[in-house]
């Protein structure tokens, strides 16, 4: 393989590995720094129009709800998901329908449990070991040519 492909190589996989850290970004702050909470679902209905890649009209469930996080700040938020998507409904004391809801504290931000997106977490996991192999193999190569230069040079 020539320097250049190697080089084009290279720079492609750190290319991936930025990309992908920036996609992990904020499922890797749920992962670190989150909490749960059971929220009252306030309103729950099926959206229509949202446009697929491929032109086609998907309908998106829309969850409405509000929690008391741990400091005692009730916050209200809403997810998205598809219709397909069957969250785990518990009802309270009060016959009111509730929610499980993962949250980051500090922070108004929160979606219902089990909508995780790994996608892109895997997708950094993978840029990883591949940079990994490709310093490995830059080592690798390097350490072939001095040898190589070592030998060229001793005939002279």
């Amino acid at each position: 393989m020539s320097d250049e492909a190697k080089l084009r190589l290279i720079l492609g996989v750190t290319v991936l590995l930025i990309g992908s850290v920036i996609g992990s970004c904020s499922e890797l702050r749920y992962a670190l720094n989150s909490d749960r909470a059971e929220a009252r679902i306030t309103r729950m209905y099926e959206e229509s129009g949202t446009t697929t890649r491929r032109g086609r009209s998907s309908p998106r469930l829309v969850v409405e709800y509000r929690f008391t996080d741990r400091d005692g700040e009730v916050i209200e938020g809403y997810d998205r998901v598809s219709t397909s998507f069957e969250p785990e409904l518990t009802v309270d004391a009060n016959g009111v329908q509730t929610v499980g809801v993962q949250y980051r504290p500090g922070s108004s931000v929160s979606r219902l449990v089990g909508t995780e997106q790994m996608f892109w977490v895997w997708i950094l996991a993978a840029a990883a070991a591949a940079t990994a192999g490709a310093v490995v193999w830059v080592c690798l190569d390097y350490r072939k040519h001095q040898k190589a230069v070592a030998a060229s040079t001793k005939w002279r």
